[in-house]
């Protein structure tokens, strides 16, 4: 069999290298009453801004009018963005609402309005390749009080973000990569958009002192959780989010269980911070540089990766 090649193009994958699904695009605290900013993500250019009563708001970037970025010169009024180049004003739903020098706004001149979630201080939106409306919804935890937002941590990595996810099934890579004994696989279960997984260290692992296991859930390909259950409790919200054809943003954002006092709980976020970031930035080198093999020889002990992609179909729509 000859070996897979990379297309001329030298995009690497097989899939589109934009799904659909929920993308975690600005962290909230970023975004105050008033203030817009720019967004490059998704292949796409867009804004986010608040309304008046604090609802983050993502929008297309251009103007439909002549084209004009409303990221740079724009401004917020209330609960619509003002073009900085004509001064045509646009609603929440992407309407315009106003047309300088007519008589009422084209009815047919709009932005795409992005459907919006916000959690664990993250704005996240639904992307679907022909901006049809979302037809799932991810049933998200909540995190406080229990646990406590620690840190965020970002890497923009040459890398598409399923190939991120596929890394979390990939169980063999965790003794030669992160010189870590493998953990035993308890449960691998996809169900709709979201896929469960539980491990736990193993007897000789040096972890299991504080660590029982460790629970995954994904939600799509773009947003997913790590459960760290033992005498370490934490939570962690990893983000993977396509900037363009080649780059994926990557972020960890941690949450440790809140303990008697401040200086404990991110005493613990930090321990917790370094050690996950330690190990994602072990992968980076190989994922820069891999080809994506649509046909891998899988073998026993490399965990459930041909689950993972079959689940993981659903999300590149024909």
């Amino acid at each position: 069999m000859a070996p897979e090649r990379e297309a001329a193009t030298g995009y690497r994958y097989p899939f589109p290298p934009f799904p659909e699904g929920w993308f975690a695009v600005a962290v909230g605290a970023d975004v105050p009453a008033g203030a817009m900013r720019p967004l490059r993500v998704l292949g796409r250019e867009l804004i986010v801004y608040r309304t008046g009563d604090g609802v983050a708001t993502v929008l297309d970037a251009h103007c439909p009018h002549l084209g004009a970025h409303l990221g740079y010169g724009g401004s917020v009024h209330q609960d619509t963005v003002r073009c900085p180049f004509h001064g045509w004003v646009f609603a929440a739903d992407g309407s315009c609402v106003d047309a300088p020098g007519s008589d009422r706004p084209p009815p047919q001149a709009r932005l795409h309005a992005y459907p919006v979630i916000e959690w664990a201080g993250l704005v996240l939106v639904h992307h679907h390749p022909d901006d049809a409306v979302p037809t799932w919804f991810p049933e998200l935890p909540d995190l406080e009080p229990a646990f406590v937002w620690c840190e965020s941590r970002r890497w923009t990595v040459r890398v598409h973000v399923q190939d991120v996810a596929e890394n979390g099934f990939d169980m063999a890579h965790i003794e030669h990569v992160h010189r870590s004994p493998t953990p035993e696989l308890v449960r691998a279960e996809p169900e709709g958009q979201t896929f469960v997984v539980e491990t736990r260290p193993r007897p000789d692992c040096p972890t299991r002192a504080y660590l029982d296991g460790i629970d995954r859930v994904l939600w799509g390909l773009g947003l997913s959780m790590n459960v760290f259950r033992g005498a370490i409790e934490g939570r962690v919200v990893l983000t993977r989010t396509p900037i363009d054809t080649e780059h994926s943003e990557i972020g960890l954002h941690f949450w440790p269980a809140r303990l008697d006092t401040a200086t404990e709980t991110q005493d613990v976020g930090r321990l917790l911070a370094d050690r996950v970031s330690a190990e994602l930035e072990q992968d980076i080198d190989i994922w820069e540089h891999k080809r994506y093999l649509e046909r891998p020889m899988l073998v026993a002990g490399d965990g459930p990766i041909g689950t993972f992609r079959r689940w993981a179909r659903q999300f590149h729509p024909a």
